[in-house]
């Protein structure tokens, strides 16, 4: 079977027996269960939102406790090359994104720095905003890359009539991976990750860093920020970037 990224694959496969044969599927000799991804009933396998790292052979097994039975089919995952609509809006949105992000910070140091304290909130305010660029710089990153994307869909919205507020909404169907990615580097999301020394025994014993690193001293950057976690099955979001299911 052959399908397009991003559609709702079924592959049935149904069993018949005495005693009444349970049926389990595997991947690529991994067993299935059920998840966000997966749904399994006596018809077949339900694969929700497709993409490239779904692809494989699949095997519908069926056994009782006298034998068993099985049987096995490829997928194939396309992605097909065309054009989003969000593309064209990509720069002008990220232009925009980091000129807001940068006047927001710029008017929260001038409230917090710009004389004495007018209130126990801006006290409060003062001593946690962080004194290390590189944190600073963490932060705007990640909102210039959420910014950007909110602008293109406002873009988009305000030229279609459609509506692409329902539950079908994905970002990749408004922009592209190749300017996902652009997106990414310009914002600077995607900036070399640094590696901390982390040979101050004494320091790190007693305290923990702001970003994680050096708190497992065995393993320096697991649980670190900006270190991606290892997936086991492909991420599935509501909006197809960063909303829950």
């Amino acid at each position: 079977m052959t399908t397009e990224v991003g559609t709702e694959v079924q592959i049935p496969c149904s069993s018949q027996g005495d005693p009444l044969p349970v049926i389990t599927w595997n991947k690529d000799g991994i067993q299935i269960t059920e998840s966000g991804k997966f749904h399994i009933n006596r018809q077949g396998l339900t694969i929700r939102d497709a993409g490239p790292a779904d692809q494989g052979r699949y095997e519908c097994v069926a056994r009782n406790n006298i034998g068993y039975s099985s049987v096995s089919m490829v997928l194939t995952v396309t992605v097909p090359e065309v054009s989003r609509t969000g593309d064209p809006f990509v720069t002008a949105s990220i232009n925009e994104a980091i000129a807001t992000v940068d006047r927001a910070i710029n008017s929260t140091r001038s409230h917090l720095f710009d004389g004495r304290p007018r209130s126990p909130n801006d006290l409060l305010a003062l001593f946690r905003y962080p004194r290390d660029p590189y944190t600073v710089e963490q932060a705007r990153a990640g909102e210039i890359f959420e910014r950007t994307l909110q602008l293109i869909q406002e873009h988009v919205q305000n030229g279609l009539m459609v509506d692409l507020n329902g539950t079908s909404y994905h970002y990749n169907d408004l922009v592209s991976p190749h300017y996902l990615n652009l997106i990414a580097n310009l914002s600077g999301c995607r900036a070399h990750r640094r590696i901390n020394n982390c040979s101050n025994m004494c320091f790190h014993q007693k305290y923990r860093t702001h970003d994680g690193t050096c708190n497992n001293l065995q393993h320096p950057m697991w649980g670190a920020s900006l270190t991606a976690f290892e997936r086991l099955l492909k991420s599935v979001y509501e909006n197809g970037f960063n909303l829950p299911r």
